[in-house]
């Protein structure tokens, strides 16, 4: 590709990702209540999806994830369109949903770029919500979108297993383990996405572990106190 037109994609991406992040920060910023313009809210929605989102996509239908050139511009325009989709589902789901349901949305949002890079995904996701609703069950989905992004952006896996259920003692238990390269060498600072996850789990009575697996690999686990919440 000649350097002018490269040029020209990469300030085009820059412009798309900018208006992206800004869409999807508004749509998750709080609302006080119910009596705002909730018509305006979907119409900003809407708009956001079927302009940027659009475009966004099809940015990325045009490049090759397989080519090292690319690869970091396409993995930041994902990065952005499920950040954005993400947000642009919320709006339609009510606080009630559960982990399951929510978990489900991620895996329709995140299969087509697992797919384009030849990562295998296993889901063993129960359908029992665990007693995990409201803020819980937002943050688990948080969290786990975070985990598969992490995937996507750093393991150079092949596969990934995805699990949530209950572990021996009855813990609602997130399981997102890969077969990459591992994790960063203890000497580096913990990466933004880590220590971020490791917020939102302690935010909801939760621990999250990163853990390197032998001979290769990462694995991610979050549980959390068993009982309602």
């Amino acid at each position: 590709m000649p350097c002018t037109a490269r040029r020209r994609r990469w300030l085009a991406a820059g412009a798309l990702l900018a208006a992206a992040l800004i869409g999807a920060r508004a749509l998750r910023a709080p609302r006080p209540g119910v009596g705002d313009d909730e018509a305006a809210l979907q119409r900003l929605a809407a708009d956001l999806h079927d302009g940027v989102g659009a475009r966004l996509g099809a940015l990325l239908a045009a490049l090759d994830p397989h080519d090292a050139a690319q690869r970091p511009l396409c993995l930041a325009l994902h990065d952005c369109l499920l950040e954005l989709q993400m947000a642009v589902d919320d709006i339609d789901v009510f606080d009630g949903e559960a982990v399951p349901e929510r978990l489900g949305r991620l895996r329709h949002r995140m299969q087509p770029a697992l797919d384009r890079l030849g990562i295998r995904l296993e889901w063993q996701v129960s359908p029992d919500g665990l007693g995990v609703g409201g803020v819980r069950a937002r943050e688990v989905g948080r969290i786990a979108q975070e985990a598969l992004s992490n995937v996507l952006r750093h393991a150079q896996a092949t596969k990934v297993a995805f699990r949530w259920g209950a572990d021996a003692r009855g813990r609602p238990t997130l399981q997102v383990v890969d077969d990459g390269v591992g994790l960063a060498p203890p000497a580096r600072a913990p990466g933004r996405g880590l220590a971020g996850m490791g917020r939102r789990a302690q935010r909801i009575g939760g621990e999250l572990q990163a853990m390197p697996l032998a001979p290769h690999g990462t694995a991610v686990l979050l549980r959390l106190p068993a009982g309602p919440g």
